[in-house]
């Protein structure tokens, strides 16, 4: 036998970074009601509703007529044209289909940008609240993050005097995101003008635009693609699409970016070595998707706007509880700042994650931690769930909050 001792080494990129906290919640939710805890999931992160028919009909289609082998590795071509006519539409900008890379969903998308835009050393701004992958992705590119804090009584609106003031010589993206996850803000065409005023200054930051939940907008509000509001930075501003989130899709894993023409060919470089082509059936589908009417998803966002003003409205009536209407997506995000230090029995709450693992183990309403998105004394409710579900949650939700000492 070989006395030699073997010792495995994981890289320190990986080593150091965390697993996805929502993917954590949903995971230790998953493990109660395996113990046969009714669980109420407002931590999902996807639509509660199918796949509509029309897509799943032309999946199925390519699979039974063959089309199951590999793509060209930016996308199938008709999927790209229907992209970049979608997208030309939202952003009142004209866009060519080979500034589209097709990739296994928007967080793939979202990577393979940050890897061809930046350096180790170089900077990457969050705005918080952000989405939990942005910090990670960005330190396993080797960059470094710089988070701009943004105020809940000021409705999470970027501030640019500090956005100038976050902005170095080694800045090399910004990342965007409206409509937002986790706050459901949606920027409005000023507040988009005034950001690109500010990087007019600064020529050499790119923009990640991450507009995934594009359809999911809820009168008055509209999304403004970043584009229409600033067409002159075309040539460093990167999109980030999907059909994950407003088909009920998630599981597909088909997203994109939309980039300048330079960009996007070191994307779709390095994508070729990476991961090749997203799956070949699944692009079918996408198309299928992007060429359907807009009554394909109008059902799904109506329901998600009744769930929004009822969640609102009951959250915003708790004492102690407080936050700004979501405008889009499908999440609510509460400042519980008054119920911290406060205490569960014995167990004292010092911050969103106590909140909620408190909340859960005791309950059986599972809330992501405000932590896993800059701001620890916040917490996130997502309203992909039915209406009788957020209702039980919340009538749970109520009672533990009023429980606290």
């Amino acid at each position: 036998m070989n006395d030699t001792q073997t010792t495995t080494r994981i890289s320190s990129r990986i080593a150091s970074t965390p697993p996805s906290a929502t993917l954590a919640v949903s995971s230790r939710a998953a493990e109660l009601r395996q113990e046969g805890v009714d669980v109420v999931d407002f931590g999902a992160g996807q639509p509660d509703f199918d796949t509509p028919v029309l897509i799943k009909d032309r999946a199925i289609e390519a699979l039974q007529g063959g089309f199951t082998k590999y793509t060209p590795t930016g996308g199938m071509v008709p999927l790209k044209k229907a992209i970049t006519a979608r997208a030309s539409e939202v952003q009142s900008f004209d866009l060519n289909p080979q500034q589209v890379v097709v990739a296994n969903g928007a967080k793939h998308a979202l990577f393979n940008a940050l890897y061809c835009l930046c350096d180790p050393g170089d900077e990457v701004i969050c705005i918080s609240p952000y989405w939990t992958s942005y910090p990670e992705q960005i330190q396993l590119v080797g960059a470094t993050p710089v988070i701009l804090q943004t105020d809940a009584h000021r409705d999470y609106a970027v501030d640019p005097a500090a956005l100038a003031e976050a902005i170095t010589d080694r800045t090399r993206v910004l990342i965007l995101n409206s409509p937002n996850n986790p706050t459901g803000r949606v920027y409005d065409q000023a507040e988009l003008e005034a950001i690109a005023e500010v990087l007019r200054k600064a020529p050499q930051v790119s923009v990640l635009s991450d507009e995934i939940y594009d359809r999911l907008v809820y009168a008055p509000s509209e999304h403004i693609g970043f584009l229409r509001a600033a067409p002159d930075l075309a040539d460093r501003v990167v999109i980030i699409g999907s059909v994950s989130k407003s088909f009920a899709m998630t599981g597909w894993r088909i997203g994109w970016s939309i980039a300048p023409l330079e960009i996007s060919k070191a994307i779709e470089t390095f994508q070729s070595h990476a991961t090749s082509c997203a799956n070949s059936f699944a692009q079918k589908g996408a198309l299928a998707a992007l060429l359907a009417d807009s009554s394909i998803n109008d059902a799904m966002v109506t329901q998600f706007d009744k769930r929004r003003l009822y969640m609102f409205s009951r959250l915003s009536s708790m004492q102690g509880i407080d936050l700004s209407e979501p405008q889009g997506a499908f999440y609510a995000f509460a400042d519980i700042r008054s119920y911290l230090g406060k205490k569960r029995g014995e167990t004292k709450l010092q911050d969103s994650i106590d909140f909620c693992k408190s909340c859960l183990d005791e309950t059986g309403v599972s809330i992501v931690p405000g932590a896993a998105f800059g701001m620890n004394d916040h917490i996130r409710f997502s309203y992909a769930t039915s209406s009788d579900e957020i209702e039980k949650g919340l009538d749970r939700f109520e009672e533990f909050i009023e429980t606290l000492r």
